[in-house]
């Protein structure tokens, strides 16, 4: 079952932070796991055009103004913002892999667990996705397009390619990785101050393609009353929420 941690803020921002766990232990004990470097859900699925951000896979940055209109989508009339642009996504995708590199082999590495690094060459199953249905108790101020969505391992057809002296293959998955300024996420009437929200997935699997275990780690920050902040500001939302994954990761990689 999901649930959501309010954190308290560290950093210069006055942001707050909340942390989101799903998963399934591993069910299969292993002694040796090799851990491939990280994969975008976006680059696995690649989202319609003009349906990036909305998708649930983007990473960048995003700069809405206007005010708002309102459009219908999935039988419901939707608030969204009136201009929403894209941004840095080259940056931030190079610097969010870089930190969910370092903390999924920070998190492997506790306790002198056993693991080696892999070169993925082949393109790991896509994680199931489920749309929540029904609201939640932050919909309407939420940071995130709705329809919310959960997520499970899928197992990889063939056979997982799990290197010679390892019993399993871990795939970290960046589902999403963005900051913001104040305006409409799709769905949310009342809008959003800025903020920024990461979120990572891993699965392990064995060299039947068999998914042994899973993880799913959410974080969250808003700064509420801060609509316009500067790149700076931007960064420690950024900061917030990577700080808050690989928090969860270091405690629930396998």
């Amino acid at each position: 079952m999901r649930c959501w941690l309010l954190l308290p803020v560290l950093s210069a921002c006055a942001g707050h932070t909340s942390l989101s766990f799903d998963g399934q232990k591993p069910d299969v004990r292993t002694s040796v796991i090799a851990v491939a470097e990280p994969v975008f859900l976006q680059d696995l699925q690649v989202p319609d055009e003009g349906d990036e951000i909305w998708a649930g896979s983007y990473v960048g940055n995003v700069l809405f103004s206007g005010g708002f209109h309102v459009v219908e989508r999935d039988g419901g009339l939707e608030n969204v913002s009136l201009s929403v642009e894209q941004s840095q996504q080259e940056r931030y995708r190079t610097q969010v892999q870089d930190v969910v590199s370092q903390c999924v082999f920070d998190g492997m590495g506790r306790e002198g667990r056993d693991w080696v690094a892999a070169d993925l060459d082949v393109q790991p199953p896509i994680p199931t996705r489920r749309n929540v249905r029904g609201t939640d108790k932050i919909d309407g101020r939420d940071n995130q397009p709705l329809p919310r969505f959960s997520l499970a391992a899928a197992p990889w057809e063939g056979g997982a390619p799990v290197p010679n002296g390892a019993d399993a293959l871990l795939v970290p998955y960046v589902i999403h990785y963005y900051a913001h300024n104040g305006g409409w996420f799709l769905g949310q009437t009342y809008g959003t101050s800025s903020g920024a929200r990461s979120r990572v997935f891993w699965a392990l699997y064995t060299a039947d393609g068999a998914a042994i275990g899973w993880g799913d780690h959410q974080a969250r920050t808003a700064d509420h009353g801060n609509y316009s902040p500067n790149s700076q500001q931007i960064q420690d939302f950024l900061i917030e929420t990577e700080e808050g994954v690989c928090k969860t990761l270091n405690r629930k990689l396998p």
